[in-house]
């Protein structure tokens, strides 16, 4: 039992005291938000926190300023370890002072310094919820295995015993933080075996955010979303890209045009038009129109001369217009339609379009019979006008007296005597011969 006992309490010491104390390397710096100065001039500075010296005493002590928003105390390392577990030492003297000031404290670690970050970008290892009247304990080992570089200790507690001094205060007497270098791990920080990083305690591999397996050799798919996955699995963290599913985002959802479940690979909102299945990879009857349901594959509408639920059904011959998609019966005639008998192969969406031929040819056939009428009349009217020249010559001979003749004949004669006359009855009035058909009765019209 002894020995069992004796195994006890070396596996408790070795939670601290088995690896190195990080806080004691000539790399690692320690700074405060702000530094108490006391009546006696003593700057209580940060360094007193990793001096070596576990005394809780106040000169012991590092110690921030009062009138303060926060307080906090950050250790730097100087370069990446793998951290085991930190203890921390707060003033605490005896029948003096209890450590009502370390309530609500919290514990990160984090790759940048507490100056150019904020608690969301850290690594959460401790928070205390103690509560007045109640005080922690002014000795706490707290557990925090990450791969760090800052160690930070903060609050923004304002104690009520401080009353009437306002805002936050940490005194941290020591601070110890545990670990090895990166690459090993165990009591004696012996290297890790076949990768880079690994458990500090157990050894097994610790692979970062694009690598998985007890090696870490194996790489992320490149369809996981950030290409980060588990370190054990594989399986993508934070989702597939679009077009994929699956635990390690490896298997395509091609026809998918919104992307699809991670897990079930169905598809996300409406399959393309004519496609359609749990992930769209199926074709709508071709008889389709407007394309058909998601899961089912039921036709939305149906091709004229098609009917039932995947329009794969032939109206019977009979029916000219089509027929009802869900009982057959045939469609009627629309009104619109002309008296054809019911036997013309003449379709109802075929009508329209044979209207328009029409119109068509109908056009063309009058624009042709315009030409021709224009065309014609051209030709004749000059044959029309030699025919009245001539028969007005043979009325005039055979119809009119000798004295129609004479009288003719006279003012004639008369007009060519005349020339100047004749020149300005043809500009400016009615000549003799015009005056004279004026009381000359044609013949030829009676």
């Amino acid at each position: 039992m002894r020995l069992q006992e004796w195994t006890y309490l070396a596996g408790v010491f070795c939670l601290v005291a088995c690896y190195d104390n990080l806080s004691r390397r000539r790399t690692t710096t320690v700074t405060q938000s702000t530094t108490f100065k006391s009546d006696t001039d003593f700057w209580y500075n940060a360094t007193l926190a990793i001096d070596g010296l576990t005394n809780t005493s106040d000169s012991y002590c590092s110690h921030t300023g009062t009138d303060q928003a926060i307080a906090w105390l950050q250790v730097d390392l100087g370069a990446y370890y793998s951290i085991h577990s930190v203890k921390l030492f707060y003033r605490n003297e005896e029948g003096i002072w209890r450590p009502y000031r370390f309530r609500q404290f919290f514990l990160d670690v984090s790759g940048v310094p507490v100056t150019e970050s904020i608690t969301l970008n850290r690594t959460r290892c401790f928070t205390d919820n103690t509560s007045a009247p109640e005080v922690p304990p002014d000795v706490i080992s707290i557990p925090c295995q990450h791969t760090a570089r800052y160690v930070i200790v903060e609050t923004t507690y304002d104690a009520p015993e401080d009353d009437p001094v306002k805002g936050p205060i940490l005194e941290l007497c020591e601070i110890e933080i545990y670990g090895c270098e990166i690459g090993k791990y165990g009591d004696y920080c012996i290297s890790c075996q076949g990768c880079q990083t690994c458990n500090i305690e157990s050894g097994k591999c610790v692979c970062n955010n694009t690598h998985y397996g007890p090696t870490c050799s194996n790489e992320c798919s490149d369809k996981c979303t950030m290409k980060s996955c588990s370190d054990e699995t594989g399986f993508c963290v934070f989702g597939c890209r679009s077009g994929y599913y699956g635990n390690r985002c490896n298997i395509a959802c091609y026809a998918c045009q919104s992307g699809c479940d991670r897990i079930t690979g169905e598809c996300i909102g409406d399959c393309p038009v004519g496609m359609y299945g749990f992930s769209c990879d199926r074709n709508c009857n071709n008889y389709c129109r407007n394309g058909c349901e998601k899961i089912s594959g039921l036709c939305n509408e149906c091709v004229s001369g098609k009917m039932g639920n995947f329009c794969n059904t032939t109206c019977g011959d009979d029916c000219v217009y089509g027929c009802n998609r869900t009982t057959g019966n045939c469609t009627e005639r629309p009104e619109w339609y002309d008296d054809r008998p019911l036997d013309t192969e003449v379709r109802y969406n075929s009508f329209p379009n044979s209207i328009f031929i029409l119109y068509i040819v109908v056009a063309f056939l009058f624009m042709s019979l315009t030409v021709n009428v224009f065309t014609v009349t051209w030709i004749v009217c000059p044959n029309r006008f030699k025919r009245r020249e001539k028969s007005y010559k043979v009325c005039g001979d055979s119809s009119i007296n000798s004295t129609s003749i004479i009288r003719q004949s006279t003012v004639y004669e008369t007009a060519d005597d005349n020339t100047g006359y004749h020149e300005l009855a043809y500009i400016s009035g009615s000549s003799h011969y015009d005056e004279f058909q004026g009381d000359y009765l044609d013949p030829c019209s009676m």
